[in-house]
């Protein structure tokens, strides 16, 4: 079963971002990042889009 998640991650300089991360085939497989964010708002639409895709049985390294 495939899984996406939203991570807040902090820079050094103290801004705050939103990485967005994927397993596309289940708990064996690698987390894949698929972008980092300066705004939730960024990370929900994109989080959206992938698991869009991974739910249309698609691969979702070939969605924009």
């Amino acid at each position: 079963m495939a899984s996406a998640s939203i991570t807040t991650t902090t820079t050094k300089s103290g801004v705050k971002r939103y990485a967005f991360r994927f397993r596309c085939r289940g708990r064996y497989f690698p987390v894949e990042h698929r972008g980092s964010f300066g705004t939730l708002k960024d990370a929900r639409i994109r989080r959206d889009l992938i698991a869009g895709e991974l739910a249309a049985g698609r691969d979702p390294r070939e969605a924009p």
